[in-house]
């Protein structure tokens, strides 16, 4: 019993594996770690989710997920608030790649801030390659104008 908190302690101080609701349990603090543990030790993926193929699939599934446990009290204890109380669109757009990567996997890659390679003035949050998806983050809809096509 030592041995295997003492082994733990050791993986989360080093960044491998994470504490996860008020220290009940541990997961990978990756999804690259997860994935590259489960082809190590299994030589398969550990996700078997089917990757979207249109983007409202693809954002639902972003949302879906940023409602579950694990996302909500990320967002719940982040300090990076704004000087009105509410999260700032960086934030979010953290919250928005870190599942992004997840649910693309390997196939796809998720570029954030893409702006120049286009010949755009200004940036585009998100790039998803090969199925050229540029995706645009507003928080409570602000600026729309602004960011219109």
């Amino acid at each position: 019993m030592q041995d295997s908190r003492l082994l733990s302690n050791y993986l989360v101080k080093t960044g491998v594996l994470m504490v996860v609701e008020d220290n009940s349990y541990l997961t990978f603090a990756t999804p690259l770690l997860k994935w590259a543990f489960f082809q190590q030790n299994y030589g398969v993926s550990s996700s078997s989710n089917i990757i979207p193929t249109d983007l409202y699939q693809f954002i639902v599934k972003i949302f879906t997920a940023m409602c579950n446990k694990l996302s909500v009290n990320i967002l719940r204890e982040t300090l990076g608030f704004g000087s009105e109380g509410r999260i700032l669109e960086q934030t979010w757009q953290k919250e928005f790649y870190r599942i992004g990567t997840q649910v693309l996997r390997r196939n796809h890659f998720l570029s954030p801030e893409v702006g120049s390679v286009f010949g755009c003035e200004g940036k585009i949050d998100f790039y998803v390659d090969k199925l050229d998806w540029a995706i645009e983050l507003l928080r409570d809809g602000e600026d729309m104008k602004g960011h219109k096509i």
